[in-house]
């Protein structure tokens, strides 16, 4: 019925079109036009278009015409023109000539032919889609004839397909490989299409869902563009904008009407062609297969005609040789011997005949999986999307697909090994091209070979070995166009090979990812009840069989008297091992005890305890690993054998762990005493482990035994292993719980080391979620995901690992820090030592005690400077440290858990909103968008916070930047790195500039006005960091206040001042301000120091005193030169002013308190007095005036004696 309806819809359609090709553009032509083309579009009906059951202005009869026009008058548009009606069946050539118009009118301005034209190129696009459409259509009605008669398909598949041709005898090599070069062109062609036919009924399932959709988003656009239409002819805009606009409307109309027949169409053909594409399919595949035999059989016909050809070339050359080296001519000797080399290239196993046979039937192969794999996928998409729902056999379908997929490592192996490969089939046809573009002139080769030769030889002998050796050089030229024709072959057939390894790599990996999307989501058994354990004590019990051990017990026996010297060996390395491990353990105590003591401590004894820790971890690991490999690889095997054999090698890795972390923690060893770990906490988690090695292993046998195949109770099976799997997870939280407790758990050292740090502020819901965190797979195995939980489980393991491995190493890098400071250390006492026996011989030797001081300053300073160093690079080593600590724990967790990605897209059904409303570019939002944007933004801080440190301490330290250059620099990749990560994480979530750029231009101009302030300071802040007019490290002053400047943020920068109060400045104030900047171009500095010195000192000795300290000190600067000047004469002192420059600011105070002190002990060395304000006070007393005083006073006494005068100076002229 649905044949017949697009049947239908298509002549009504070449019906519209003729009628079409009748109508004129305008409705002022007098004149019907001659019918132009309508290049097959189909025209709206009078249903679908408002303005269809209205004809033409020139088509109307006179007398509706003249009422028409006589309404329209009556009822006038204000503030319009006389409108006209506009021709409602459209073509491209209207159109056009309508653009070419309008570009040509001169009454109409420039944007408003802008906007028509514009108008005018959607309208000729929307038609062009129409034309399109159409063809769309009728491609799916030549589908569904083809689909009423299949059976010419059938009576062709019925047939036996036709014999392969012979290959004559007579048939070149040339024609062979030409012949054969066609046959694999069909083939891949052939394969192609039956890929293509085994992806159609997905794609057609894909698009029954789509197309319904799509239908019903059209009706919806048809009845707006009909509304269109309808205002459109009842507006009030120009005369030329409502015709394009009508224009427009009509095209899109009918672009709408034209696919909504197409799609009909498509569904329609979907339901009738479904047995002519299984046809088809079949087809494809029968014609792959007998091509795939055809090219089989050219490719061993070639092989041995190349190698027939090949034998036969060599045979010769080995004649030519031999016959050659009976005379005497070296040059023809060592042509025929070329020859002999080059012939045998082309014969024999490792010749080139061979290699490219094998190289042609691995692509082949190759060609062929994947087009199994692609077949697979396909069957498997369309089981996933017609199951509707994830179910147990879709899981165990997954699972046994994956299984199936082949080894990408091996692939991708092949691939870098075939690039070498390639690279050197590429230089030897250089090589032999080369050599045969030397022999396209053969005379000067000849003439070589006859240079040779005595002089006195005859004529006809000469004569012979020319053509002797023409005959050779032409043999050689053969023998170089056939070794270049099969290198090139050889060359296309391996590229042709990797590109289809590459092709099958890809294929590999999206058939993974489609399988790693949904595996995940299912139960791949029920939820764990009462049931399953009656199941699991059955299996239990075969595991644990007396019978079973006894006779895996003689098959060991025999395997040991089988191999009685491997055995032999092995016991004897154990027995070693184990007779030494009391030696082991004294040596790691007194490494342990030669640590604790610094001035005998080395790295090499952490290594060395390293070693003796790793052996004494690896003995029973080592035997059980060994007994469990000889177990598995029995001759005869059996399903308990391999079961016990595996789990024993897999229990030894897990015991080999336990023993490595129980022996890293024992007591004197690494943790403890090199590590410099707590004590406590140590044996607490060497107690912990203990216990749990002992409850872990026994049940890691069981969940490994578990997952052997081919168990005879698999119910049972399945039931025990998770059962075990459970119960070792809860041993696992049960050891979280007692080994992360505040005060005496892992974390305790760490916290007290670093109180402000994260695990001291976050202590709890770090030690939760290490608790909670096993119990996540666990619950999953209880209510049925435990394939979901094994996979969990593992990647925690492996994330585990790696921490412990990052710590080790972390720890190791400390300890070595910690050695190396305590070389530094130990280096620096014995300078300093030297240097105070030096300071007392030189005390000793000098008898002025005024250089005492001065040396002993100068041994002070110098030990303090080397203290400070050493600080400096103990922190910036600890800094570098961390940084590249987080960076390894960062890209493991990534390797470690990339490859679960892909589960996240399963939750791409659940949309929670669309990024647009309109057409094509809406874009569904899902629950996995959000979850990989908030990774995205994880990502962002860690790296923000680490990455600027670790470039700061990695490169620019070792660059010819200051401080302020490297602290600019750090922020603004902190800055484009938050940036980047930000922009790509409302990119994943929907959100980019194309659709916010109008809220960001609202925002910021309304932030603009409210927080112009805040915009501008962090503007200000911009032009800080890029300019630099202050940098971190400057010394400025701003508003009375002097400091460094310490920070630049985004809002403010901080000025640390010289109390260390610190000083916070918008960073508008610098750009708008006054600003004194010390330190920007030039640090030179200036110290002015006034000297006093008593009145009759030696000025010129004076003066040259300060010159020379100032001279002598290492951090006054040369040039510009101290300089010293007598100012003046004082009340009490002559002044002196010492002016010198510093190169820094950084040791400005101590430099003057050096130079204060320094001057201070010259001058006394020098016997020049600093003098001191001084004043002549005079006391004198009246005897009158005492006694009238006294009598006033009523209790006055005599006074006996005389008066005595004091003087409080020496100097009477001041009296």
């Amino acid at each position: 019925m649905n044949r017949q309806l697009c049947r239908l819809a298509l002549l009504l359609i070449a019906g519209w079109i003729a009628v079409g090709t009748t109508t004129s553009l305008h409705a002022q032509e007098s004149k019907r036009s001659e019918p132009t083309p309508t290049s097959g579009i189909p025209q709206p009906d009078a249903a679908d278009d408002p303005t269809a059951d209205q004809p033409a202005a020139d088509e109307l009869p006179e007398e509706e015409a003249k009422k028409e026009k006589e309404a329209k008058e009556q009822k006038p548009d204000p503030g319009s023109t006389p409108t006209e009606p506009f021709a409602p069946r459209l073509t491209i050539e209207m159109v056009e000539k309508r653009i070419k118009e309008v570009e040509e009118s001169k009454e109409l301005k420039d944007e408003q032919k802008k906007e028509l034209i514009d108008l005018y190129q959607k309208t000729v696009e929307q038609l062009q889609n129409c034309q399109k459409e159409s063809e769309r259509e009728a491609h799916f009605l030549s589908l569904m004839n083809e689909a009423s008669s299949p059976e010419e398909l059938k009576k062709e598949l019925g047939q036996p397909m036709p014999l392969l041709e012979e290959i004559s005898p007579d048939t070149s090599l040339t024609e062979l490989q030409k012949r054969l070069d066609k046959t694999e062109k069909e083939l891949n062609a052939a394969r192609e299409m039956a890929e293509q036919l085994e992806s159609e009924p997905s794609r057609r399932a894909v698009r029954r869902l789509e197309i319904p959709k799509t239908l019903a988003a059209d009706a919806e656009a048809m009845e707006k563009a009909r509304k269109q239409l309808e205002a459109n002819a009842d507006s009030t805009e120009p005369l030329e904008v409502k015709k394009a606009k009508q224009a427009f409307f009509e095209s899109q109309l009918m672009l709408l009407k034209v696919r909504d027949q197409s799609l009909k169409c498509e569904l329609g053909t979907y339901e009738h062609t479904g047995e002519l594409t299984s046809l088809r399919r079949d087809q494809a595949v029968r014609k792959v297969s007998h091509l795939s035999k055809e090219v089989k059989l050219l490719q061993e016909a070639v092989l041995k005609r190349r190698q027939k050809e090949a034998k036969k070339q060599a045979a010769e050359a080995k004649e030519a040789a031999r016959k050659a080296m009976v005379t005497d001519n070296t040059e023809l000797q060592k042509l025929a011997l070329d020859n002999a080399e080059l012939a045998e290239q082309r014969t024999g196993e490792k010749g080139l005949g061979v290699a490219i046979k094998k190289a042609s039937e691995t692509e082949q192969a190759i060609r062929a999986k994947i087009q199994t794999l692609s077949g697979d996928r396909g069957r498997l998409v369309d089981q996933v999307e017609g199951a509707g729902r994830l179910t147990h056999a879709i899981g165990l379908l997954l699972r046994k697909q994956r299984d199936a997929l082949p080894d990408i490592g091996r692939h991708l192996s092949n691939l870098a090994d075939r690039r070498t490969q390639i690279t050197e089939v590429m230089l030897k046809l250089d090589e032999f091209r080369e050599k045969r573009s030397e022999l396209a002139t053969l005379s000067p080769h000849i003439q070589g070979v006859l240079n040779d030769l005595p002089a006195n030889m005859p004529l006809t002998e000469r004569e012979e070995i020319s053509r002797e050796a023409r005959r050779l050089l032409e043999s050689q030229r053969k023998f170089l166009d056939e070794l270049i024709g099969d290198y090139d072959t050889y060359f296309t057939t391996l590229v042709e090979l990797d590109t289809a390894e590459r092709a099958l790599v890809e294929e590999t990996q999206t058939s993974d990812e489609f399988i790693s999307r949904h595996i995940l989501w299912i139960r791949s058994t029920a939820p764990l009840g009462l049931s399953d354990f009656p199941d699991s004590w059955d299996a239990l019990s075969w595991l644990v069989s007396p019978k079973s051990w006894l006779h895996l017990f003689h098959l060991f026996a025999n395997e040991i008297r089988v191999h009685a010297v491997l055995a032999g060996v092995a016991m004897i390395l154990f027995l070693v091992l184990l007779a030494v491990q009391r030696r082991l353990r004294v040596r790691l105590k007194t490494i342990g005890k030669r640590v604790s003591k610094s001035y005998v401590d080395t790295y090499s004894l952490t290594g060395e305890a390293l070693v003796l820790t790793a052996l004494m971890a690896v003995l029973w690991p080592g035997l059980m690993w060994i007994v469990g490999w000889t177990i598995q690889n029995f001759p005869d095997a059996r399903i308990f054998s391999k079961t016990v054999g595996e789990s024993l090698c897999m229990v030894a890795f897990f015991f080999l762990a336990f023993e490595l972390v129980r022996q890293v923690w024992r007591p004197h060893g690494l943790a403890e005493v090199h590590f410099r770990w707590r004590a406590s906490s140590v044996a607490g988690v060497r107690r912990s482990l203990h216990w749990l090695m002992v409850y872990e292993l026994p049940l890691i046998f069981i969940v490994s035994a578990t997952e052997v195949e081919n168990w005879s109770n698999e119910d049972g099976q399945q039931a025990l292993g998770r059962i075990a799997f459970i119960l070792g997870l809860a041993g696992i939280s049960v050891f979280m719980i007692r080994n992360t407790r505040p005060r005496v758990g892992v974390f305790a050292e760490w916290v007290s080391r670093y109180p402000d740090g994260f695990l001291a502020r976050y202590d709890k819901p770090v030690r939760y979620s290490l608790v909670c965190l096993p119990l996540v797979p666990a619950v999953l195995s209880v209510i049925g995901y435990h394939y979901t939980a094994l996979q969990l489980e593992r990647k925690l393991e492996i994330t585990i690992a790696l921490f412990l491995v990052i710590a080790l190493v972390y720890a190791l890098c400390l300890r070595w820090l910690l050695v190396a400071r305590g070389k530094l250390a130990r280096k620096l006492a014995e300078e300093r030592r030297a240097e105070e026996a030096a300071l007392a011989a030189a005390t000793g030797e000098s008898s002025d005690p005024s250089v005492q001081p001065q040396l002993q300053q100068n041994v002070i300073q110098v030990t303090e400077e080397r203290e400070v160093d050493l600080s400096q690079v103990d922190v910036q080593t600890r800094q570098l440290l961390r940084g590249l600590t987080g960076l390894a724990i960062t890209l493991a967790m990534w390797g470690v858990w990339m490859d679960m990605l892909p589960a996240l897209g399963v939750l791409d059904p659940w949309s929670l909103m669309a990024t647009s409303a309109e057409g094509d570019n809406a874009v569904e939002l899902t629950v996995g968008h959000f979850i990989l944007g908030g990774l995205i933004l994880l990502m962002t801080v860690i790296a923000s916070k680490n990455v600027p440190g670790l470039l700061e301490i990695t490169i620019l330290k070792h660059l010819p930047v200051d401080a302020g250059g490297r602290y600019a620099i750090t922020t603004i990749v902190r800055y484009v790195i938050t940036l980047v990560g930000a922009i790509l994480a409302l990119a994943v979530i929907g959100i980019r500039w194309s659709n916010v750029q109008w809220l960001a231009a609202a925002v910021t101009v309304g932030l603009g006005f409210g927080l112009q302030e805040i915009f501008a300071n962090f503007v200000s802040g911009l032009i800080l960091l890029l300019e630099r007019p202050i940098r971190v490290g400057d010394i400025v002053t701003v508003d009375d206040v002097s400091g460094v400047v310490s920070r630049i943020r985004i809002r403010a920068t901080t000025i640390t001042d010289w109390d260390r109060k610190e000083f916070i400045v918008p960073n508008k104030e610098f750009i708008t301000g006054r600003l004194m900047n010390w330190t920007l171009t030039n640090t030179i500095n200036r110290i002015v120091i006034n000297v006093g010195v008593a009145y009759g000192s030696d000025m010129t000795l004076a003066r040259d005193t300060l010159l020379k300290v100032a001279n002598d000190h290492p951090s006054i600067m040369d040039d510009p030169k101290p300089l010293a000047t007598f100012e003046g004469f004082g009340d009490s002192t002559l002044n002196l002013v010492l002016r010198c420059y510093l190169k820094e600011f950084d040791n400005r105070l101590e430099t003057i308190h050096e130079l204060h002190r320094d001057i201070d002990l010259a001058y006394r060395a020098a016997n020049i007095e600093i003098a001191f304000p001084q004043q002549d006070l005079h006391i004198r007393s009246f005897e009158d005036s005492l006694d009238i005083h006294r009598g006033n006073s009523g209790n006055a006494r005599p006074v006996d004696g005389h008066h005595r005068e004091s003087a409080a100076s020496s100097h009477p002229s001041e009296n």
